[in-house]
Formats: structure tokens, sequence, C-alpha cells
């Protein structure tokens, strides 16, 4: 009895020196980040931050950017580029890639995404830009149109660069606008991969150095970042159920840890609501004088709406007829869903026909009606 008891005093004195890592709404994470951002991308909601305007280097995670351009703009993934020498032997984290190499845009991308491999990014950049200069003002365009005011892109890569910046809030817009592309989605949750070399004498094994990839549940990506001047740069993206998370922090030397905690806050404290969905928010009407007896209407947007758990659900209230008269149009508007969260509309959707409805059209016969007047 006496060992029972002990075994159960040492393992509560364990778990008091347990991290814990369980948040309030009002118990924000602290971070070692300069700067960070935690972002809801489907409800544009950020959740919290610190000197996320702030202007940084941004390291390998400049690599969103390649990536999302390359894609973008590179044509078919797998297509064979020549190794450029301008490519080859570039400082930095590399997959050696040799002069004249030829290999596939899919499998240097995978490179760049999970090694982090700068010399992926210099042939990426040379083949599609014509040159790394080339190629950076290509990835400028893409940010002005994504509206990035803060960001300025001198390379692929993310190497020390005097007018290579960007800030958190707006690395996590472009990471929101590349996890959008399959493709990108698709290689930034690849926790390895073996790329053989086209001329047979080898195989690549690439593994992802995004290491929430096998830690954290949920987690899809993104990219990591480091460089002496720079530090430790990470962009993260985890989904549960319907929520996607995207957390940034630049020049911060407990990145892991951080961004674990981060998200846990994230989703300890927030839920998303599919509000208005087809499925769920149909209605059936019946029509009068119609070649069809009914017609099925449904909403004509879906609300996908982020809030703190504690908030009260929102609540869908209906305005339309109880029937309709043919003809009805596809996309005619017969009513209105109204959202309402605490006594409050916030949305008002329309409810519209999902097909057309033509009018019955009746034809007099003159003999089958002199007939009907002598039946019984």
């Amino acid at each position: 009895m006496h060992k029972i008891y002990c075994s159960f005093i040492c393992v509560l004195l364990i778990a008091c020196f347990l991290p814990i890592n369980c948040y309030s709404l009002s118990q924000k994470p602290t971070t070692s980040a300069k700067s960070y951002i935690v972002y809801e991308p489907i409800g544009d909601l950020v959740i919290c931050e610190k000197d996320a305007d702030r202007i940084l280097p941004m390291a390998s995670t400049t690599k969103i950017m390649t990536a999302l351009v390359a894609i973008e703009q590179g044509g078919n993934l797998d297509r064979v580029i020549k190794v450029s020498p301008a490519a080859a032997g570039i400082e930095g984290s590399s997959i050696y890639l040799y002069s004249g190499e030829n290999i596939t845009l899919r499998s240097l991308l995978y490179a760049l995404l999970l090694r982090s491999a700068n010399d992926a990014a210099a042939a990426i950049a040379i083949d599609i830009g014509g040159s790394i200069e080339g190629f950076a003002q290509m990835m400028n365009q893409k940010a002005s149109v994504l509206g990035l005011a803060h960001t300025h892109f001198e390379n692929p890569h993310g190497l020390d660069s005097e007018y290579h910046y960007t800030t958190a809030r707006e690395l996590a817009k472009i990471a929101a606008a590349a996890l959008e592309n399959e493709e990108f989605a698709k290689i930034v949750a690849t926790e390895k991969i073996s790329i053989p070399m086209m001329d047979g004498s080898a195989t690549r094994l690439i593994t992802n150095h995004n290491k929430l990839l096998f830690t954290y549940d949920g987690a899809i990506g993104v990219k990591t970042g480091y460089t002496k001047t720079d530090g430790r740069c990470l962009v993260s993206a985890a989904k549960r159920d319907d929520m996607t998370i995207i957390v940034v922090t630049l020049s911060d030397p407990n990145d892991w840890a951080d961004h674990t905690n981060l998200l846990n806050y994230a989703f300890e404290n927030y839920r998303v609501d599919k509000l208005c969905t087809e499925r769920e928010n149909s209605v059936t009407l019946p029509v009068i004088s119609g070649v069809k007896d009914t017609v099925l209407c449904v909403p004509d947007k879906e609300i996908i709406l982020t809030s703190e758990k504690d908030t009260p659900p929102v609540t869908a209230i209906y305005e339309q007829e109880r029937f309709l008269y043919a003809p009805v149009y596809k996309g005619e508007i017969v009513g209105h869903i109204y959202c309402i969260q605490n006594g409050i509309v916030i949305d008002e959707i329309n409810l519209t026909a999902t097909e057309d409805v033509d009018v019955i059209k009746y034809k007099f016969n003159l003999f089958r009606w002199i007939a009907s007047l002598f039946e019984d």
C-alpha cells in the first residue's frame, strides 16, 4: 500500500511540471518572435498578432511566393527544365543540382518547398523568368495583385538582400493565396518524396524540413526559413474540421514551440460555422400552373463565419412566399434568409430557384368538351 501511495505522489509531482498548453481567450501565448500573426483566411480574421506590420526579412519563407508564381506561370509541371550553370552550386540549402542536368519543374518544386533548396529556386527562376531579376519582378507583380504594399522580392530563395522584405501580415496573405492552389497545398503537405534523377544514376530522397507535419495534429504546411541575419522564420498552417489557421513568426528563436502554442490557442478558442449551405438550408416550394409541381430553392451563397467559441450560434430566419406562380426562372430570387446573431442581422442571403419551370399550356378541344357534357 505504501508503494502505491508513493507512486501516486510521484505521478502528481511529474504532472505539476509538465507543460499544459491550454489557453483561455484572455490568455494569449507569449512568443520569442519580433513579429507574429495568427490568421484565419476564410473569414479574413486576425486572431492575435504582435507587430504584424513591422517590415522584416523573411529568409526562405520567400519560397512560398516562388512556388506560387512558378505553378501559375511555369506551364506543365512535368515539363523538363535544363539547369542553368548560374543555378548550380548556389550557396545555402541545395539538392546539388549540376549544370545541364535535366529535371522536371515538379521535382524542383518539391526540392524548393521540402528541402528549401536554393539551387532549385534559382533553376526555376532562370527558366521561367529568364533571370533571377526577371523572376523577382514576376514575384513583385503577384504581390501587387494580392494587394501587398509592404512586401518586396529581389530573389526567389530568400538569401540576404537589403530590399527583400515583408511583414507577418502580408506573408500570411501570401500563404493563404498559395494554399488555395491545389498543387501547392499537395506539395507542402508531403512529408517526404523520392525524386529519381533523369539519367538513372541515383535517386534523391527529400524530407520536409517542417517538423510540425510530423508533430502537430492537423498540420498541412507550409515553409521554414533561416539565415544568420534574418533569424528563424516560419509559416505554418493547420486544419481541423472546417477551420484552417495560418501562423507566421519572423525572427523567432523558439519558433516550433511558439507555433504549437499559437495554433493551440486558435483551435481552443475559435470555431468556424458554415451558414446557408445548400444541403441544410434549401427549401422546396409549390408551383402553381407549372409543368412541375415544385421547385428547389437554395441560398445563392454560403457564409463561413469565424467567431469565438463562447459566442452564441447564428440562427437563420426565412422570408419567402408559400408558393410560386409559373413561370419560374433559374436564379430567380424567391425569398431571403436572414442570419441573426445576438439579435443582430449579420447577413442577408438570397433564396434562388435552381431551375426553370414553364407554364402549363392547356389546349382547348371542342369535341372533347362537348363529349364531357354527356358524361355522367
